[in-house]
């Protein structure tokens, strides 16, 4: 399948648009558009791979957008089928039933203002209602992103409705520094609204609105927030998860011990904000640093020994997957 307009060619996407599209979705400006965080290339590949599934699966999907003059790729065009319901689209689930067409376009913020997502929302556009014999098209914007707001007017679109239902809570709260910091790794961070005040990584999640410490929280402060869920971690924790329920708050409370543990927690929470994918890729880095560091390590002539002491008073140690790392 391929269109062309005057000055590009829209094609299916192929694995080795993965330099371009790296360079489209690890822009912070792009991401911000589209309410999500850069990704990697590993995650970027991912999605290429599912954009591509989109296609056989129902016969219609995301173009790759090819400049003609210098064959670049400057991002993509197309359709993405969504569940009118849930508001998940095909790209994080395999759907059925009665779906809504999106009509969509994203492109690297260099390319941004020359007209080229008219251009390719045109094409795409006229061989849906011809070709195809569609007779609705959608597209689903942010409020902020004004540009795409105009080209969508410009295609002949008209504003319908807003406040879609979100499958996945927008407004995370954590209590701990650990839970902080998943978010941020599974490409949520932007939806962290709340933190303790031992968050200190990424650098970024210092400037969000600290709601407490470790074990004492201001039920006021968590609620002024309108949390859609809040992360919490242990029985130490357990009173203001029992508040915030109470306050008809969801509550996400671990208690990982082991690195295991750990692991599944990673999991646990990328699905819980449907960001399975890039959760696995952040559990698989994460073993194979561990992988590294042990086979590096089992050479040493000598094995020292460790004295690891998380809190003076009173005296803890540390848990499980402490004696597992230095292991």
């Amino acid at each position: 399948m391929r269109l062309e307009t005057e000055r590009l060619v829209l094609r299916l996407p192929d694995r080795d648009d993965l330099d371009g599209y790296a360079e489209v979705f690890g822009d912070p400006k792009v991401m911000k558009s589209l309410g999500s965080e850069p990704k990697t290339r590993e995650e970027t590949m991912t999605w290429i791979e599912r954009k591509r599934w989109h296609w056989e699966r129902y016969g219609i999907g995301l173009f790759s957008l090819i400049r003609k003059s210098d064959e670049r790729l400057l991002g993509r065009a197309g359709f993405l089928m969504w569940d009118p319901e849930r508001w998940i689209s095909a790209m994080r689930a395999d759907l059925e039933g009665e779906l809504e067409t999106e009509i969509g376009w994203t492109l690297g913020s260099e390319h941004w203002g020359h007209g080229y997502a008219t251009e390719a929302a045109v094409a795409c556009r006229d061989w849906a209602l011809g070709e195809l014999g569609l007779t609705r098209l959608v597209s689903v914007i942010a409020p902020g992103n004004i540009a795409s707001i105009r080209v969508a007017e410009k295609i002949g679109e008209t504003f319908e409705r807003e406040d879609l239902p979100a499958p996945f809570p927008q407004r995370v709260v954590c209590l701990t520094a650990e839970t902080v910091e998943i978010a941020y790794l599974v490409g949520a961070g932007n939806r962290v609204l709340g933190v303790p005040g031992t968050a200190h990584r990424p650098p970024e999640a210092r400037e969000k609105p600290k709601v407490g410490g470790f074990t004492t929280f201001k039920l006021d402060k968590i609620l002024a927030l309108e949390p859609d869920l809040v992360l919490a971690f242990s029985d130490l924790q357990a009173d203001i998860a029992r508040d915030l329920i109470r306050a008809g708050v969801t509550v996400l409370c671990t208690n990982q011990r082991s690195l295991d543990d750990i692991f599944r927690t990673i999991l646990l929470i990328g699905g819980a904000l449907g960001r399975e994918g890039e959760a696995r890729a952040v559990v698989q880095d994460m073993r194979d640093e561990l992988k590294q560091v042990r086979e590096f390590s089992s050479v040493w002539p000598d094995r020292p020994r460790v004295y690891f002491e998380e809190w003076h008073e009173p005296l803890i140690a540390g848990i499980r997957w402490v004696s597992e790392i230095i292991d």
